[in-house]
């Protein structure tokens, strides 16, 4: 799922996947690699500015959530290595892992209800 891009230089584009299969096959046609943690409940892929994130996770909301905010972290982490930034200040840092977190929750909210939508 393509998550709404805010255009901001520090926020990466992002995907969203609950799918392994799509997740790779996604990473796969863009150039990326994503062996390295296969039986991983969430992980992360950043391929020239879009970070591909999969959370193959049905929990408790908070532990979504808390994946959710952990592969944020690494989306940023990645965006501002790519960007050249090895030291971003601690609030631009903070400002970026809670718009990528954000955006997250809603393309995961979004996920969540239309899989009910369809058991229904």
């Amino acid at each position: 799922m393509q998550v709404e891009n805010h255009a901001n230089p520090f926020v990466p584009e992002l995907r969203l996947f609950h799918s392994r299969r799509k997740y790779e096959k996604f990473v796969e046609r863009h150039g990326g690699d994503c062996s390295m943690m296969s039986d991983a409940a969430g992980q992360m892929t950043y391929i020239d500015g879009l970070a591909a994130i999969l959370i193959d996770c049905d929990e408790d909301w908070h532990s979504e959530a808390a994946l959710l905010v952990h592969e944020a972290y690494h989306a940023v982490v990645a965006h501002f290595t790519a960007l050249g930034e090895t030291e971003p200040g601690e609030e631009v840092m903070a400002y970026a892992i809670q718009v990528v977190s954000g955006a997250l929750f809603c393309a995961h909210d979004e996920w969540k209800q239309r899989r009910m939508e369809r058991e229904c």
